[in-house]
C-alpha cells in the first residue's frame, strides 16, 4: 500500500507516472533521442505499440529545476498525434529552444487521462559564443599535445641533486 501511495505522491507532484527505468532506456538508446541545429532542438523517439493511446506532450525543465513546461501537446499538434495500434516515430523541433542544460521528456496520455512518463533526456544547448570557444579550446589542445608528442613526448627526468650537509657542523 505504502508503494502505491508513493506513486500517486511521485505522480502528482511530477504531473505524471513512471512505468520504465527511464536511464536504463537512455543508455540503450531507446529513449528519446535528440539532435541540435545550431540552437534548436530536434527530439525524437518511437514506439511499437500504443493501446488506448491519444498522443504525446512533450515537456522540458531546466536542469536544477522542478517545474515542467509543455512545448508541445496533441491537443494542438496533430503530428503528436497516437499512430495507431502498431506505434510509430515521432520527431519534433522546440520552437522556443534557450542556452542552457534541459531536460526533456515524453508524456503518453492514453484514453482513461493518464499521463505516463515514456522517455527523457538530459540536452545541453551551447549559444554559438560558447561553441566557437569549445572548438578553439579543443584545437589549442590538441596543437599543444601533437607538439608535445612530435618533440619526443614527455621531457626526461630530472637528476636527482646529491643531499648537502650544512657548512661549519663538523662530525
Amino acid at each position: 500500500m505504502r508503494k502505491n501511495a508513493q506513486k500517486a505522491a511521485d505522480a502528482s507532484k511530477e504531473g505524471a507516472y513512471f512505468t520504465t527505468d527511464l536511464q536504463a532506456d537512455e543508455l540503450s538508446g531507446l529513449g528519446l533521442n535528440y539532435k541540435l541545429n545550431g540552437e534548436e532542438v530536434e527530439l525524437s523517439w518511437s514506439t511499437d505499440t500504443e493501446p488506448d493511446n491519444l498522443g504525446y506532450k512533450v515537456q522540458k525543465r531546466a536542469a536544477r529545476s522542478e517545474e515542467w513546461f509543455t512545448v508541445a501537446s496533441y491537443e494542438d499538434w496533430a503530428p503528436l498525434n497516437s499512430k495507431g495500434k502498431g506505434g510509430g516515430t515521432y520527431t519534433l523541433i522546440d520552437p522556443e529552444s534557450e542556452t542552457g542544460d534541459w531536460i526533456y521528456r515524453i508524456v503518453d496520455v492514453d484514453r482513461a487521462g493518464r499521463n505516463t512518463v515514456l522517455c527523457q533526456a538530459l540536452v545541453e544547448v551551447q549559444s554559438q559564443g560558447e561553441k566557437v570557444l569549445s572548438t578553439v579550446l579543443a584545437v589549442g589542445f590538441a596543437a599543444i599535445f601533437s607538439g608535445f608528442m612530435a618533440g619526443g613526448g614527455p621531457l626526461p627526468p630530472i637528476p636527482e641533486t646529491p643531499a648537502r650537509t650544512p657548512r661549519g657542523r663538523g662530525g
